[in-house]
């Protein structure tokens, strides 16, 4: 059995203690990370607030633990639906080609013609802020590249000797599609999927900052930030950890892509 890089061990092992901070950090942690104590505002870290206060008195390490859920559901709500979307429309345009083909590439090209950051931000403007209309609008725009990735593999995977000796043996469509190409495209678009949730995590800090992500008091990270921005020289610590807790899980999330990438390529082209 092939060893796993030391990238994809690294990646996998931050993202497990990431998801262990969410599910159980709120469970450990006093407190309730929207009650205001208004006697503590502005506290600088220390040991009874480690990462300090913000101007409401709330402790940002337990606001940064609580908001590791949101950020985290925001990578996979985000990534999940484009994903499935996109792979679909993608293996239906490269495998059966014609008409099909022709008609999903407009509407990819209809898609791509707007800006990606501009395209959430108009869409959650006509459903109004918040994450479920944040989800909606990435799953509108996102699947565009899921889809060209994997229309792009498919067109290639499905000139090769295994797949035209199935459609001898007269296997259908959907059996070819289902077990003998998906199983060799499918990598190049999962390896895209972990970059893509680090994108979509910052998409979602930026919506926050902007009001048209999570609302307040939810203690998501890009509200956070925004939170702490007036205090920014008086009271660093607000803005600065939950900035370094995007970016430590975007490195996470970046590890495990890279990982994916070295351990899975080399299988490609198996039957």
């Amino acid at each position: 059995m092939k060893r796993w890089p030391r990238n994809l061990k690294l990646g996998v092992g931050l993202m497990i203690a990431w998801v262990l901070i969410a599910v159980f950090g709120p469970m450990l942690l006093p407190g309730d990370p929207t009650t205001m104590d208004l006697m503590n505002s502005l506290h600088p870290p220390s040991l009874a607030f480690p990462f300090g206060t913000d101007n409401l008195g709330r402790g940002v390490f337990t606001r940064i633990v609580y908001g590791s859920r949101i950020d985290l559901q925001i990578a996979l709500f985000c990534v999940v639906p484009a994903f499935i979307i996109g792979t679909m429309v993608g293996m239906s345009a490269g495998y059966f080609g014609g008409t099909t083909d022709v008609v999903s590439m407009r509407l990819v090209d209809v898609a791509v013609a707007f800006p990606f950051f501009v395209a959430v931000i108009a869409i959650v403007a006509v459903l109004g802020p918040g994450l479920k209309n944040m989800y909606i609008a990435v799953a509108a725009v996102g699947w565009v590249s899921y889809a060209r990735i994997t229309r792009a593999e498919i067109l290639v995977v499905k000139q090769t000797d295994y797949v035209q000796a199935a459609r001898l043996l007269g296997f259908g469509d959907g059996r070819i599609l289902a077990r003998h190409i998906l199983p060799n495209v499918i990598v190049q678009a999962l390896v895209y999927a972990t970059s893509d949730a680090v994108l979509d995590i910052f998409l979602g800090s930026s919506l926050g900052w902007l009001g048209l992500g999570a609302q307040p008091p939810l203690p998501e990270w890009g509200l956070i930030i925004a939170d702490g921005y007036s205090f920014v020289s008086q009271a660093p610590w607000i803005s600065g950890f939950p900035g370094l807790a995007i970016v430590l899980l975007a490195v996470s999330l970046s590890l495990l892509g890279d990982g994916l990438a070295d351990a899975l390529r080399p299988e490609l082209g198996r039957a």
